[in-house]
């Protein structure tokens, strides 16, 4: 993709200034690229335009950059009794890059309006309720799994033993709560079945006697027999 750099052209009642030259420099390594319609680089790729009229510009014009190309360019313009020098910057940017920025920008906006969705603003005092949905997995052993029981369920053998549910975790940033030995039983959990199917389940974290200090990231781990994880993360906010 080439690249333009303009350089305006001084237009005054006096001929002899509207003739002035037009000096191009690039910073760089000080290479004199073009002095007026004239190339004085072995880098073809370098061209100037000159103006069409009196009110145009000077237009130094690189085609097909490349990334080596960005830096600080100059042009100079040889009035008296000094030069005026103008500096135009040139940023590469290499092919998909650009879309990938935009990309990044998109995800980093959803993450916000994500992080702004899950707080939320609750009076001191109440009960919270935080809830995952889980669903039964196939394994090939059982090994850290809920017993049965903690599932509030009748049946305590099913029909295929080789489904499973996984053990669920709580942790309130990034610390496990002790769900067994809490003071004044502030934390307590519970599991109920979606449409009494037995292959989905609600479980539920109860948080009593909220102030202050409930304040943070809480997270619902399911941890399956082979170490495999799924986290849903709540962040409420107690005032």
């Amino acid at each position: 993709m080439p690249a333009y750099f303009h350089c305006p052209r001084l237009f005054k009642e006096n001929e002899e200034e509207n003739n002035l030259k037009i000096a191009w420099t690039r910073i760089r390594d000080m290479a004199l690229l073009a002095v007026g319609a004239s190339s004085f680089t072995a880098d073809f790729r370098f061209q100037v335009s000159k103006p069409r009229d009196k009110y145009s510009d000077w237009v130094l014009i690189l085609r097909r950059t490349e990334l080596d190309d960005k830096g600080c360019y100059i042009c100079e313009i040889n009035t008296e009794p000094s030069s005026i020098i103008i500096p135009i910057y040139l940023k590469v940017i290499k092919l998909g890059e650009e879309k990938r920025t935009e990309k990044q920008k998109l995800i980093k906006k959803q993450n916000k309006e994500y992080k702004a969705k899950l707080e939320s603003r609750i009076e001191e005092g109440t009960i919270l309720l935080l809830n995952c949905t889980i669903e039964r997995i196939k394994e090939n052993n059982n090994e850290n799994y809920f017993n049965v029981n903690l599932i509030n369920s009748t049946e305590e053998k099913e029909e295929n033993s080789s489904f499973f549910w996984p053990n669920i975790v709580w942790s309130k940033d990034e610390k496990l709560l002790d769900l067994e030995e809490n003071e004044n039983k502030k934390y307590s959990t519970n599991i109920n079945f979606i449409n009494n199917n037995h292959n989905s389940a609600i479980y539920t974290l109860r948080i009593k006697y909220l102030n202050s200090k409930d304040n943070g990231i809480y997270k619902c781990e399911a941890i399956g027999s082979r170490g495999r994880k799924l986290q849903k993360r709540y962040s409420p906010n107690v005032s």
